[in-house]
């Protein structure tokens, strides 16, 4: 559901350069306040599209847990064709296991975390 809000919302993600611009797009870069030498940063500035934000922000909380299908989702997988089940799942273990336990495949490059979840998704997309 996360990523059918995110397309319809954001639509092409190759319109935006760089993860932080589609970030700073979706509101969620700290605000600032700033002050000669001094810099204060607060929470997120809250900015653009509060559907798509919402449907990340809630979706990232979800993956506080490891990958699982519950009785409920369970039930409501059993009509669907088998491709479908395991492209769902792949996204399912690949962000749960980006997001608990980053690891050295996406810092290598020195990648900052939106950029890792930007690029994880990235191949979510193209293939649904």
């Amino acid at each position: 559901m996360t990523a059918v809000t995110f397309v319809v919302e954001i639509g092409d993600v190759r319109r935006f350069d760089n993860p932080r611009q589609l970030m700073a797009y979706l509101g969620l870069v700290p605000s600032e306040s700033s002050t000669g030498e001094r810099v204060r940063r607060g929470g997120i500035t809250k900015a653009g599209n509060i559907r798509a934000r919402r449907a990340l922000i809630e979706g990232a909380w979800t993956y506080r847990y490891p990958a699982r299908v519950s009785p409920t989702i369970q039930a409501r997988l059993v009509g669907l064709p088998k491709i479908v089940r395991d492209i769902a799942w792949k996204g399912q273990v690949r962000l749960c296991e980006l997001l608990q336990h980053p690891t050295p495949t996406f810092t290598l490059d020195r990648q900052t975390p939106d950029q890792a979840y930007f690029n994880a998704l990235a191949p979510l997309m193209v293939e649904a």
